[in-house]
């Protein structure tokens, strides 16, 4: 996105966001993380867009395609969006999100560079607890 739309006031019209967790080092020159190959293909010529609350810039190009670091976890990359949607520099309305990362697999299940769908997503952190009764001394009778 040019400096010159930046600077007009108006919020930029966004069509597709896409959002990734963490990036090893610079996005661009180094070891690729998630967001790397995005930006260089993307966001290679976009001015950062400082969001409050966000981990990373935002990047947007002059087709309405914008791109975040959105921290990994959780907390981190759910607080980067919800900072960047209630930005009122972004126009958000009519936009795709396509938010990406990797995640682990045990190699009886899957190898590096499988691709899978989720139909359904189980929140492991609220889906598992220790329970009273495995007797781990937490909770008296």
């Amino acid at each position: 996105m040019s400096s010159q739309a930046l600077a007009d006031g108006d919020p930029i019209k966004v069509k597709v966001f896409v959002g990734s967790m963490f990036e090893i080092g610079q996005n661009t020159g180094d070891k690729a993380g998630e967001f790397q190959n995005w930006y260089e293909k993307y966001f290679k010529n976009s001015q950062p867009i400082i969001v409050k609350g966000a981990a990373s810039p935002v990047y947007c190009n002059n087709d309405g395609v914008c791109g975040s670091v959105l921290g990994m976890g959780k907390v981190a990359s759910s607080s980067s969006v919800q900072a960047i949607l209630l930005n009122p520099k972004f126009d958000m309305s009519q936009t795709y999100f396509m938010i990406n990362g990797v995640a682990g697999t045990p190699p009886s299940r899957g190898t590096i560079g499988d691709v899978s769908w989720g139909t359904w997503v189980v929140d492991y952190d609220l889906g598992h607890r220790w329970a009273p009764e495995e007797g781990l001394g937490f909770y008296s009778a």
